[in-house]
């Protein structure tokens, strides 16, 4: 039915046959240019969002206690950021990073990279890089 010459996304100009049929026919029952209403957001609904945001909630779930699009839910929250109502959240990989260092500081020198390895989950060489990294020698 379709078939794609070689394109991701089921564009009109790549699809054949009767899938491109398909797709024409539906686009011309939808008038031109004729969008969804764009529903402003509420000070209620703002409140809500801030609240969710600062629990680091996905934004799906955000999207769906608010009723809104996932899209409509992040372009609200950069706004939200220019007006200065919300900060960036932590970057999770710093974060994560920092807790990582802390552990291979604590236990390395005491346990040893077997330790850290299993803990961690990391390989022993990618462990000795940073333990190196933070001034740590092997334990001999």
């Amino acid at each position: 039915m379709y078939r794609y010459s070689g394109c991701r996304w089921p564009f009109p100009h790549r699809l054949t046959g009767d899938g491109h049929d398909k797709l024409m026919s539906a686009l011309e029952i939808l008038p031109e240019g004729k969008r969804s209403p764009i529903v402003p957001w509420t000070q209620e609904e703002k409140d809500a969002l801030v609240v969710m945001y600062k629990k680091n909630l996905r934004y799906a779930f955000m999207a769906e206690v608010l009723d809104r699009s996932v899209d409509s839910v992040r372009k609200e929250i950069v706004f939200l950021h220019r007006d200065g109502l919300l900060k960036q959240r932590p970057n999770i990989q710093s974060v994560l990073f920092k807790k990582r260092n802390e552990y291979i500081k604590r236990h390395f020198l005491i346990r040893g990279v077997d330790y850290c390895v299993r803990h961690l989950g990391l390989a022993k060489s990618t462990i000795e890089v940073y333990a190196e990294k933070l001034g740590l020698t092997k334990v001999a």
